[in-house]
């Protein structure tokens, strides 16, 4: 690069400068109760997106090209992961909604704009994302200012001038700050003035002024990146790749798939065909059990495909026919232990309802499944695009979980059948069928209304029944010696303390629930004056409590009694 295009380069468009400005005060009022407040994401982050969109759109204007790679496929995805964050609440879902995000729109904007270093979407590609996310934003720091400053005014400015102007910005700040002081006790009116202006304002204030400062100065330097000179092409390794025994490799490979073979025969006669069980054991404990050693197998049997593959390319034309066929067996038993651990974990959730892990587990059988028909085409097909392929899978895998509501589901599926009133366990002590429901976010909510209204949900008999016997123990005590013992109440003092200790536990768990509902209530209600954080799961549930007002009433009646006397 010679002197004049690094000066050229320096120059930033006022246009862009403009773009920036725009970025860091958008960034700012969007994430600013995020990062001081700890509010929660919302649909700030489909709008935070978009206009790092428009400013990349505005600034690399003519050097876009989105047919790249077909880069372009990419953006569906990003637009929709994002819209999860004010469609749905599942914590572990939004995490790796936005771990995908994160990785998605620098793999995007490399592509897009031609300055990835590694072939698409292979692990080199990684680094050109790491390049995008912890490089970009950094390393042009110290020539984004100076190209800021000439692209806004016109005029050059120097490494020393740069350090002039922090200089000055250092003396201003405490000879305006003494200024301040003094006029405010000179001027009764201006002292007013300042006075109204509270330290939350103030400190409100420099909050918005630092990130928009932050997000600005990082911007520019990813964009000023952008327009540097591209990176170095590196080019896929040549070098002789060690290679496994053909011997070794096929005594491994048969043996895994003779073992499969024989699971398989015993998975179709036992659990598919109806054959007899050994003594002791029943279809349903033997169709329940088993399912995550199941997952784990399978994948141990596809990372032993890849490493067979992946050591010997270099097979000749009756070997590498052999070998796909035996790769075509492995993978296909794979698929035969997936299916078997599909229904086995189908009757598990039969029998004890849903969760998330299974579900998760479910959805992880699926993608291995396809991941394993893809492994299938590329070894008949070499130039079929694995890579590629398995990162849509991937992707397409995530968003469907994400917009299937998970805990939306469980709620409509468990708590069909589900009673509301609580009931005992073996030993006699209460217990709470919705416990689980409790611990899933504010998508679950519409699934359970209809046991939140009904009367034998916050049942205050209990409290009731204890006020009595407590009261009873409080002011009547010398009753129990002097045989005056109400025969209504118990036959004995051991019963009654008993009785009056089943009453208190019972009524701890009716408060329990009125707890953990109310603070779902406290949850979204604390959430929803903010639009930058809206959320329709958390809307909906809000909109539950306040057209129930009865029934707010009563969960505040319901944990505010005493039941720890």
């Amino acid at each position: 690069m010679n002197e004049n295009q690094a000066v050229e380069i320096q120059r930033m468009p006022r246009k862009n400068v403009w773009l920036l400005l725009f970025l860091g005060v958008a960034g700012a009022y969007l994430f600013h109760g995020v990062v001081f407040y700890g509010h929660p994401l919302g649909i700030n982050v489909l709008i935070a997106v978009l206009c790092c969109y428009g400013v990349i759109l505005g600034s690399q204007k003519g050097n876009l090209n989105l047919r790249r790679q077909q880069n372009w496929l990419l953006l569906p995805f990003i637009a929709a992961l994002c819209a999860t964050f004010f469609l749905y609440n599942n914590l572990l879902l939004l995490i790796l909604n936005g771990i995908a995000v994160a990785l998605l729109i620098p793999l995007q904007i490399s592509l897009m704009t031609d300055t990835a270093s590694y072939p698409a979407y292979t692990f080199g590609s990684f680094c050109d994302v790491f390049f995008c996310l912890f490089v970009r934003p950094f390393h042009r720091i110290g020539q984004s200012f100076p190209a800021l400053f000439r692209g806004f005014s016109g005029k050059e400015v120097s490494g020393k001038n740069t350090k002039y102007i922090w200089i000055g910005i250092l003396i201003a700040l405490p000879v305006v700050a003494a200024l301040t002081a003094l006029l405010s006790s000179a001027d009764m009116v201006f002292s007013d003035m300042l006075s109204r202006l509270s330290t939350k304002t103030i400190l409100d204030g420099l909050g918005y002024l630092v990130l928009a400062a932050v997000v600005c100065t990082l911007s520019a330097s990813f964009i000023y990146s952008l327009a540097a000179k591209k990176r170095a092409v590196v080019p896929p390794a040549q070098g002789n790749r060690p290679e496994f025994s053909l011997i070794s490799v096929y005594i491994v490979l048969i043996s895994v798939s003779l073992l499969l073979f024989i699971f398989g025969v015993i998975q179709c006669l036992f659990l598919f065909g109806g054959a007899a069980l050994p003594e002791g054991v029943s279809y349903s404990t033997y169709a329940r059990t088993g399912f995550f050693q199941l997952c784990a197998a399978s994948v141990l049997v596809f990372c032993l495909t890849a490493v067979c593959m992946a050591f010997t390319k270099q097979a000749q034309a009756k070997q590498a026919r052999f070998l796909r066929i035996l790769y075509t067996w492995l993978n296909a038993s794979n698929i035969l232990l997936l299916v078997s651990s599909f229904c086995r974990m189908v009757l598990y959730e039969q029998a004890y309802q849903y969760t998330r892990l299974r579900l998760y587990v479910q959805f992880f059988i699926l993608l291995l499944g396809a991941i394993l028909v893809l492994t299938i085409l590329k070894i008949w097909r070499q130039k079929f695009p694995l890579a590629k392929c398995v990162c849509f899978a991937i992707l397409i895998s995530l968003s469907a979980l994400s917009y299937f509501n998970v805990d939306g589901f469980i709620a409509r599926e468990n708590s069909r059948n589900m009673p509301a009133a609580l009931k005992e366990d073996s030993d006699g002590m209460p217990e709470d069928p919705m416990g689980y429901l409790y611990s899933l976010s504010a998508d679950a909510l519409p699934g359970y209304a209809h046991l939140l209204l009904d009367g034998d949900f916050l049942d205050d008999t209990a409290f009731r029944q204890y006020q009595k016997y407590a009261n009873f123990a409080d002011f009547h005590k010398n009753d129990f010696s002097d045989g005056l013992f109400p025969n209504e109440l118990a036959k004995d003092e051991d019963e009654f303390y008993a009785t009056l200790a089943r009453y208190q536990n019972t009524a701890r768990y009716y408060q329990w629930r009125a707890r953990n509902i109310f603070s779902l209530y406290k949850e979204c209600k604390n959430n929803s004056g903010d639009l930058r954080s809206y959320n329709t799961g958390r809307a909906a549930a809000l909109e539950f409590f306040t057209s129930h007002p009865e029934f707010l009433e009563k969960l505040q009646s319901f944990q505010a009694q005493d039941i720890d006397g």
